[in-house]
């Protein structure tokens, strides 16, 4: 399941190794939708390192 994804895609700010196509879609819609700006972009956490804490 791994192989899925690109060198590409593997360099997001989102990605994870074990990363579904799923979560990859949910977090990359996440980020898009709330860190439309270089500023709110430094402030981005994965949901899935939010979940985590």
């Amino acid at each position: 399941m791994d192989d899925w994804a690109t060198p590409t895609l593997k360099e997001c700010p989102w990605w994870r190794d074990g990363m579904t196509p799923e979560e990859y879609d949910t977090e990359r819609e996440y980020c898009f939708r709330n860190f439309d700006t270089p500023e709110k972009m430094i402030k981005y956490v994965p949901l899935w390192k939010q979940n985590e804490e």
